[in-house]
């Protein structure tokens, strides 16, 4: 989380390869979408392998049912008004 490597290369593969295929899957507002998933699904990546939670604690099965409603609504439910 301090390198700046670690950082510069993440950005660049978030923005060359996963944010132009999450795009195409949003119906609007991409860059709010993308953006938003982007933060959930590396806060979900902190807080289960570096802050050790109960979160690490969870199957990939577990953690994929809890998380599939949230991505789901990110990527394609209702814009807020």
């Amino acid at each position: 989380m301090t390198s700046h490597a670690a950082a510069d290369a993440l950005r660049r593969v978030f923005a060359e390869r996963v944010a132009p295929k999450l795009a195409t899957a949003t119906p609007d507002h991409p860059i709010q979408r993308i953006g938003l998933m982007g933060a959930f699904v590396i806060g979900l990546a902190i807080t289960r392998y570096v802050l050790v939670t109960p979160i690490a604690d969870l199957s990939r099965e577990e953690l994929s049912r809890w998380a599939a409603p949230v991505i789901r609504q990110l990527l394609v439910g209702p814009a807020p008004s």
